[in-house]
């Protein structure tokens, strides 16, 4: 059995009646994250520009941030744009990369336009972070294709997005095995743009989550792919990562356990994985706890997992001279939390050219944490000020709720991100429509309350 053809099985047999509770309550949680950080996420530049260039065509599709109805294509475009515009979407460990875009958005655009259930919705978000999360392999496969330069989110989304599209339109086992393996020949993406500190890669996975819903479009009309387009001698595995072997994932068998169950959200707006944010999360308890004078720091010290210290952009110290190489920018980021307790995307509006931020900055040293202690969520800091006193990160600040999120916190996070942004309750009514999805005959319930 090849790799599409396992996957196809079991998305095509599986109902949101064999999801455990705690499997479709994750799906609610990522669903209204995904919702806040595009909403949040809107103003940036580029996601401007991808809401205008996508708001001139007529269809049964929700810009989220305008409430306007456009093509379901253009909805999901621009949505997906907001989504990864300031780096604030969730993290699928699998994958190093950010499921929320292809995944959430494919489901309401197209679900829109076809017209589905909530508990519709809810199975196709599951399955597609499922087809993403078994497809990305993790370390040995993933990671060495993000090693060799390619972008993870436009890379694996485009599989994910044929996944949740696989299922709303119904597809036999073989048409969904042919919309993975053509999905294998639509993929995109690399990392320059995060290097280059430039914004052509908040709209990649929009362009991959649309080719995703025409991989699985044109398979439902008869469109035939390879059946090893991941393993095979010339397919994604060795063109894209070089490694051979199968992931861990479909030994194991998808679903076991549910790949959205190692899913998490990000504190703050910022390019980072989970060691750099554990880091993040250490200097803002530091912020938090002390009074602490920021002309008086003599070093900011991190200690941070190894893999990660080579990735693009995230250690550029100097002058960020937009906002898009500040969000790579980790030196950037823990002035910043330092500073002001905390990170949003205002702090990047408006403090982008504070001096004393840029001479903050310069005082981090990141160093790299001894192996042994490798792990999820895991880092060391310390602020030493000019008189000798030594402020510790404390390794409470790293409870794994604070990524994972229970419905309160993710209700709370929504609110805090949105409730500025949207008419007086409209934020507390999207969030408690999320939360009964499974109740909704139709998505245009929630949908409706985009509209201004």
């Amino acid at each position: 059995m090849t790799l599409t053809e396992k996957l196809a099985g079991f998305c095509t047999s599986h109902e949101f009646e064999d999801l455990p509770p705690e499997v479709v309550e994750k799906a609610k949680i990522c669903i209204l994250d995904a919702i806040g950080v595009a909403l949040e996420g809107a103003d940036a530049e580029a996601a401007r520009m991808a809401v205008d260039y996508c708001s001139d065509s007529d269809g049964k599709g929700t810009i989220w941030s305008s409430g306007k109805r456009v093509a379901y294509q253009d909805a999901l475009l621009a949505n997906t744009a907001c989504v990864q515009s300031i780096l604030h979407d969730d993290v699928l460990m699998s994958t190093f990369a950010h499921p929320a875009g292809p995944v959430v958005c494919s489901a309401l655009a197209l679900g829109e336009e076809i017209g589905i259930s909530g508990r519709e919705a809810l199975l196709a978000t599951v399955l597609g972070y499922e087809v993403m999360g078994c497809v990305g392999g993790g370390k040995e496969f993933a990671g060495n294709a993000i090693a060799r330069g390619f972008r993870g989110t436009p890379l694996y989304g485009v599989f994910a997005s044929a996944g949740v599209a696989g299922k709303l339109l119904k597809l036999a086992p073989d048409q969904y095995q042919h919309a993975l393996g053509a999905a294998a020949s639509f993929a995109c993406g690399i990392l320059e743009p995060l290097n280059a500190g430039t914004m052509e890669w908040r709209v990649a996975a929009g362009v991959a989550a649309n080719n995703g819903i025409v991989a699985a479009q044109m398979a439902r009309k008869g469109l035939r792919s390879a059946p090893t387009a991941l393993e095979g001698k010339y397919g994604f595995y060795h063109a894209f990562s070089g490694a051979a072997g199968i992931p861990p994932a479909f030994v194991n068998g998808p679903g076991k356990p549910y790949q959205i169950m190692d899913n998490w959200h990000k504190p703050f707006p910022t390019g980072a994985e989970n060691t750099w944010t554990s880091a993040m999360k250490l200097i803002q308890g530091i912020a938090v706890r002390n009074d602490i004078n920021i002309s008086k720091v003599r070093t900011i010290e991190v200690r941070v997992m190894g893999r990660m210290l080579s990735y693009p952009g995230l250690q550029f110290v100097g002058v960020c001279e937009s906002i898009d190489r500040a969000l790579m920018s980790k030196p950037f980021a823990l002035a910043a939390i330092l500073k002001n307790k905390t990170l949003n995307y205002n702090v990047y509006r408006t403090q982008l050219e504070d001096v004393s931020l840029y001479k903050l900055a310069k005082k981090v040293k990141v160093s790299t944490l001894a192996e042994d202690r490798w792990g999820q969520f895991v880092a060391e800091a310390e602020v030493t000020m000019d008189d000798g006193t030594v402020h510790k990160g404390d390794p409470a600040d790293l409870a794994p709720v604070q990524f994972y999120r229970n419905r309160e916190l993710a209700q709370q996070s929504f609110i805090e991100l949105t409730d500025s942004l949207l008419p007086p309750g409209r934020s507390r009514a999207i969030a408690d429509a999320v939360f009964r999805l499974e109740t909704m005959k139709s998505i245009a319930e929630l949908m409706e309350l985009f509209r201004r």
